[in-house]
């Protein structure tokens, strides 16, 4: 099966981050933050691609 992940571990983490900053006073503009999906090509799906660890 090839999936797509969208590293919701990192997202919560800059989340928090961005919130804990504002908490403390911060008043800089938001800032935009892009993290990239990733395919995660499986080896189920009959790919030869290398076997994703992450």
């Amino acid at each position: 099966m090839t999936t797509i992940s969208v590293s919701a571990r990192e997202i919560g983490r800059r989340a928090g981050e961005a919130l804990l900053e504002r908490i403390r006073g911060n008043t800089d503009p938001q800032k935009r933050i892009i993290i990239p999906p990733k395919l995660v090509i499986r080896q189920s799906c009959g790919s030869t691609a290398p076997k994703d660890n992450g």
